[in-house]
Order: C-alpha cells, then structure tokens, then sequence
C-alpha cells in the first residue's frame, strides 16, 4: 500500500474547510456600524490584521489584534476557545497591544466576540469569565514568540 501524496492530502483538507456561517453572513450583509465586541479585517495598503474593536470615538477605533496562531501567545494574550466568537475555532486576542486606528481601515465585518470579552475592562476582567486562558511570558529576544509579536506590533503601527 503506497503513502498518501502531500497534494491529495492538502486536497482533501481543503474540501473539508468550512468558513462558520456567521462569517459568511457578515461578509455579505452590509456592515453595521463599528462598536465594541465587533471584529473587523483591518486593512491599510500591504497590511492586514483582524482587530476586536473595544471603543469607538467620532473618527476612530480602539482596537486589540486577534490572531489564529495559537501557540505564539504571550503572557497578556488571552487564549479564546471556539465559542467565544464568530471564527469556529480558538483564537488570540493580544490585549497587551491596544492601538488607535482611523475607522478608514477597518475593511470587513467578520462577526462578534461573546459578552465579557467586549471592552477593554473586560478583557482586563478575563480569563477569570468563559473559559478564556493566558499564554506564558516571553522572556528570551530569541523566542519565536517574541518576533511573531513584534511583527504584530509593526503591522498594526502601519494600520
């Protein structure tokens, strides 16, 4: 019996993907307007990040980065099961990285995080409330982690 091919492997995984149809709905439906609890893609030229919206002003947005990447979170980033929000499967909001961006660059709607996850009082509150978990600190400049998340950082300083 011979190995699987590497392409009919990935060829297999892809039909089985499945995008959660409440993304589906919000890339769609006309975006509401931006409010906390909210992610969005937000996009500025070469850069793209998904950001969880925590407040909004007149013209603009205070945001915190969320990654799918679990495994590169640190100590200040919260680990989010699946059911917290709209993606289907866990991911990382890095509310050690807060930012102010202009409303111009939030691109899609992808949908909202579950109560106790919308402010940034909340967040700050968490994981103590659903389920949320924390990484561990970084504390080597040769971590992995540590470049994942500088490159975090310089992406959302170009937002």
């Amino acid at each position: 019996m011979s190995a699987e091919h590497p392409s009919e492997r990935l060829r297999r995984f892809a039909v089985a993907a499945k995008v959660p149809t409440a993304v589906v709905t919000a890339w769609h439906d006309p975006p509401p307007a931006p409010g906390d609890g909210q992610l969005w893609r937000a996009r500025w030229e070469e850069h793209v990040e998904i950001v969880l919206v925590t407040a909004v002003t007149l013209d603009s947005v205070q945001v915190v980065p969320v990654t799918l990447d679990v495994g590169y979170e640190d100590d200040a980033t919260l680990i989010v099961p699946p059911d917290s929000g709209p993606l289907g499967v866990p991911f990382l909001i890095w509310r050690g990285l807060p930012r102010n961006l202009p409303l111009r660059v939030l691109d899609r709607y992808l949908g909202s995080s579950r109560e106790g996850l919308r402010t940034a009082a909340e967040l700050a509150a968490a994981p103590t409330t659903g389920g949320a978990t924390t990484g561990i600190a970084i504390t080597s400049a040769v971590d992995p982690r540590s470049e994942y998340r500088a490159r975090l950082e310089d992406s959302l300083d170009a937002l």
